[in-house]
């Protein structure tokens, strides 16, 4: 007792301190909330991707059609179906060795690769080491054709290389007027990513971007109108 008869208290002071226990709750939540921004990060990073692939497969679109206007109306010779992100000269057999002009892009003596702001971004960081006409050449193609389409028995873009017929491309017109079946809309120009003969899985997961005759873009699912690009 003190002086004044009353008990004396002894005030215990509490730890402010973490437990075991309650650190590794700690860690659990904030390890769960970065594997959450990981995924959402990723998903939208992927999903930016597969927007400007869209749009740089409509800049492929508009370049045809300005090479349409300036060719007589007659479609590109190409004789291949694999499509590498690169150029040489007018006269190649690859869709961007008739395109480039239309691209802003000057004629080179060498295969020179296209800028990245005509690449799919996507294929671009599945294969960084890519070179045109060098290493990682092995990567395949940044888009496939369907070279092989025909209207009335007939390649609508001509002989394909080292074939024995001596068909020349036909015209537009010639294509849309003889596929009232199959309008331009539905007849499948360029894919994204590499051809499926390659064997190579899309660059966009599940998803392929495809520029149709029409020059309209769509995002389809894999496998939705693979029967449509020829081997």
């Amino acid at each position: 007792m003190n002086k004044s008869g009353s008990h004396s208290v002894v005030s215990s002071s509490r730890k402010t301190g973490f437990t075991i226990v309650e650190l590794l709750v700690v860690v659990a939540i904030l390890m769960t909330l970065a594997a959450l921004i990981f995924s959402v990060s990723k998903k939208a990073f992927a999903s930016a991707d597969r927007v400007t692939c869209v749009n740089i497969m409509r800049q492929y679109g508009t370049a045809t059609a300005g090479y349409l206007s300036d060719h007589n109306n007659m479609m590109p010779a190409i004789g291949v179906n694999q499509q590498r992100p690169c150029y040489r000269r007018e006269g190649d057999y690859h869709i961007f060795g008739k395109l480039f002009p239309y691209f802003g892009l000057e004629r080179q003596p060498k295969w020179a690769p296209l800028p990245d702001n005509l690449v799919c971004p996507a294929w671009r960081k599945r294969f960084p080491d890519w070179k045109a006409g060098g290493t990682g050449r092995a990567a395949g193609s940044v888009c496939g054709m369907n070279q092989d389409q025909r209207v009335n028995g007939r390649r609508i873009y001509g002989t394909q290389k080292n074939a024995t017929d001596q068909y020349g491309p036909m015209s537009y017109a010639s294509v849309a007027n003889g596929t009232e079946k199959s309008p331009l809309s539905s007849i499948l120009f360029l894919s994204d990513g590499h051809h499926p003969t390659e064997k190579t899985e899309p660059v966009h997961g599940n998803m392929r971007n495809h520029l149709f005759l029409d020059f309209h873009v769509e995002s389809l699912p894999v496998g939705q109108i693979e029967g449509g690009i020829s081997p």
